[in-house]
């Protein structure tokens, strides 16, 4: 397992987080939405898969689904938006499945968008326990649907090893949430609105790795790149994960405005 110690998101929410970590950015701060993680991809003759249990259309979907649609094969659990309907992460592990049978002959690159722990967390645990009673019942949902992640998380290594095949696999999240007594909502004012988890499990890791930086999700396409083998012109190779250097001056976008992390409370 590799992890990264410090892994900070561009934004507070999935539409402008997302939008700015999957897709090329220029030093002017404008979004190539055509050349993004999928086209990357396709570029070194992967085969492309997108599985999402978010929306296709919406306020908050539609940003990311201009990237999706890009992807040899796409699959969305809901055709309209996120919240149009309510149906377990876990149905997303069927469709991986099927998809790395169908393709075992191919190189895949397969992209999961789940809704993990995003609000009403008590409507995502489906089957999953709630582990926390001493907590609210708001929290203890919470808790309990970062355990589903982590199961979730494991299953899904377990498909690939199953497979027989060299794999990588990648998880963050998209961003953080302020979370309370009381309950939990997105926000923009704090840093852990924005600090996030970002690790790596592969097929042929033997020992534990922490990757002891600070490292802006303005850098994700730079990291791919540099798992997939893939160079290009619009993307730095020396900002691999080995190679990029620690970031001390990380900036966010707030919903307005690009802002210092550091100055957020």
């Amino acid at each position: 397992m590799t992890r990264v110690k410090q892994y900070i998101s561009t934004a507070p929410n999935t539409a402008t987080s997302l939008i700015r970590t999957l897709a090329y950015m220029n030093p002017q701060r404008d979004i190539d939405v055509g050349l993004n993680v999928v086209t990357l991809a396709k570029q070194a003759k992967y085969n492309t898969i997108w599985i999402s249990n978010q929306g296709f259309l919406g306020k908050n979907d539609t940003t990311v689904s201009k990237i999706a649609i890009h992807a040899d094969h796409t699959f969305f659990m809901k055709t309209g938006n996120y919240m149009s309907n309510n149906i377990d992460d876990d149905k997303l592990l069927d469709i991986v499945e099927k998809q790395l049978e169908k393709y075992k002959d191919r190189n895949n690159v397969i992209f999961i968008h789940m809704m993990g722990s995003h609000p009403d967390a008590c409507e995502r645990l489906f089957k999953q326990p709630r582990l926390y009673p001493d907590q609210s019942e708001t929290i203890n949902c919470y808790l309990s649907s970062i355990n589903k992640l982590d199961h979730f998380i494991e299953q899904t290594y377990n498909i690939l090893s199953k497979s027989k095949r060299s794999f990588h696999l990648s998880y963050f999240s998209d961003h953080g949430m302020t979370v309370t007594s009381d309950g939990y909502n997105v926000d923009n004012k704090f840093k852990h609105n924005y600090d996030v988890p970002f690790f790596m499990l592969s097929s042929d890791e033997k020992k534990r790795v922490d990757v002891d930086k600070t490292i802006s999700a303005y850098d994700f396409m730079n990291i791919y790149a540099g798992f997939l083998g893939v160079k290009t012109p619009y993307l730095d190779a020396n900002r691999d994960l080995e190679h990029i250097p620690n970031n001390d001056h990380v900036r966010v976008f707030d919903w307005d405005n690009y802002v210092s992390y550091q100055s957020l409370q």
